[in-house]
């Protein structure tokens, strides 16, 4: 074990990323995301790796967390590697792996992804923030995320701007993804829309489409906040709200309209064929076949069998 110990202590010390960095370049050696919660996170380790995910600058794969062997075999063949526009032409130069070099506008842009990430996660007022430290020639990436509350889903209800359309729209809402108590997430309006959009052509309204369907959402809660005019008030309630570990809510109002006319059309199912020996398309309009007509349905053949 200890010849082993000293093989990995050789080759960590040999293995310098930072040989060929130019003065004022940085290799990125580590991200880190540290994330603080105003309520608790279900399923929190699951939740940093997304927001991990997101980061766009990734750093070197090290060999036991300290030996950056594939950066090691980029610098061997330095020279070579530099004025290839690819590592990944030939197999044995997938192994290298050029130095990350640390991106200022890539980190901020990052922190941007994963605002709009928590935005999307119905966490409308979390902050981002990212720092760097140098080391060195190594920059260590920071970032620190307050998701403060995310809201909850309070009250769903339908504006259909048609009698008939809204009957069916009321009998889709009863399998709406959209439950009271839920925590919103942005995702599970193009899943609503998707599936209302789906239950009214299987209705019959054939050319009903998603662009038929739009979102309002209030997150004005007004059981705390009962005089809007005053922002003292407001203010005064939302910190009562926080206190007392309640998330607050919002409102969704599924908007059905149209300029088109045939969107609210129902179809229903007219003369039906059968082609029991087809061959092309010609057959629909060749009058030598045989035709017969049994209990609706009009039986087209070649050959009678």
């Amino acid at each position: 074990m200890l010849p082993v110990f000293f093989l990995l202590l050789w080759l960590a010390s040999g293995c310098n990323p930072t040989k060929h960095l130019k003065d004022g370049e940085y290799l990125l050696r580590k991200n880190s995301v540290q994330l603080k919660s105003d309520q608790s996170i279900t399923r929190k380790g699951e939740f940093k790796d997304q927001l991990s995910a997101l980061i766009i600058q990734q750093p070197n794969s090290y060999m036991f967390r300290f030996i950056p062997l594939r950066t090691w075999a980029y610098n061997k063949r330095y020279e070579k590697y530099r004025y290839e526009d690819s590592l990944a032409d030939e197999p044995k130069k997938r192994f290298a792996q050029a130095p990350v070099i640390y991106d200022s506008a890539l980190q901020r842009q990052s922190a941007g992804f994963m605002k709009a990430q928590l935005f999307n996660r119905g966490y409308f007022y979390a902050r981002v923030s990212d720092t760097v430290r140098f080391r060195k020639k190594k920059a260590f990436v920071t970032y620190r995320v307050e998701t403060s509350t995310n809201y909850l889903i309070n009250e769903v209800a339908a504006d259909v701007d048609n009698q008939y359309v809204n009957a069916v729209i009321t009998e889709a809402m009863k399998y709406s993804v959209l439950r009271k108590g839920r925590e919103f997430r942005y995702e599970l309006l193009e899943t609503e829309r998707s599936r209302i959009a789906t239950f009214m052509r299987n209705k019959g309204y054939y050319k009903f489409s998603q662009e038929n369907i739009t979102f309002l959402i209030d997150t004005l809660n007004k059981a705390y906040f009962r005089d809007i005019a005053n922002p003292f008030e407001s203010a005064v309630n939302f910190l009562t709200l926080q206190r007392q570990h309640k998330k607050p809510t919002l409102d969704i109002t599924v908007t059905i309209r149209t300029e088109d006319p045939d969107a609210y059309r129902q179809y229903l199912i007219g003369k039906v064929y059968v082609f029991p020996d087809f061959i092309s398309r010609e057959d629909i309009r060749d009058s030598a076949m045989i035709e017969k007509k049994m209990a609706g349905v009009t039986f087209r053949y070649h050959d009678y069998y």
